[in-house]
């Protein structure tokens, strides 16, 4: 699946076009693979957004369950361990109870969530909050802003650690890429 620079080119009236140029560069004779799909963080699109983009490409467009990748990434001694790793991170360890508190605390607060809305339940609160921001503020608070979140760079480190020491927690996106890799 070809990668997406700018997944907001998705948005409003520009969403037909994109879609046409996608499939047209990677289709017919092109040196690119045809497009067998995009999947895309939900972000803060209503169903009946998702819906509308899935029928304009052709049932191409999946949605991730959660709001973003960086929800799936929300595990304490994940983060815990990759920010003890960074050097000069700050000069006593974190730890994954001081994780979870940060976390727990900022499922509280509607700035992290759509339209200031907070989930009622624990783990749709978990699903539903802006992990990325979530994320930006843990590593700069724990590290007196000496260090700000990569999306790429952290993300990865993160991805490859809940992979190898409890990969079930990415089970929905195993299962997801496989589905759309399958053409289910």
């Amino acid at each position: 699946m070809p990668g997406i620079p700018r997944t907001g080119d998705f948005e409003g009236r520009y969403a037909d076009l994109v879609l046409d140029i996608y499939n047209r560069i990677s289709g017919g004779s092109s040196l690119l693979p045809p497009a067998i799909g995009f999947i895309l963080d939900r972000e803060c699109r209503t169903q009946q957004k998702q819906n509308e983009l899935q029928n304009k490409s052709d049932g191409l467009v999946r949605f991730i369950s959660r709001r973003m990748y960086e929800n799936y990434l929300l595990n304490p001694l994940a983060i815990a361990t990759v920010v003890n790793a960074i050097e000069h991170f700050r000069e006593n360890s974190v730890t994954e109870q001081e994780v979870r508190q940060l976390i727990k605390v900022m499922q509280q607060d509607q700035r992290y969530f759509c339209r200031g809305e907070i989930p009622r339940d624990a783990q749709r609160r978990l699903e539903e909050i802006d992990a990325a921001a979530v994320l930006n503020d843990i590593f700069s608070g724990l590290s007196e802003t000496r260090v700000v979140f990569n999306k790429v760079e952290h993300s990865v480190a993160l991805t490859e650690w809940i992979l190898e020491h409890c990969p079930e927690d990415l089970r929905e996106i195993v299962d997801l890429l496989e589905n759309a890799l399958n053409g289910r």
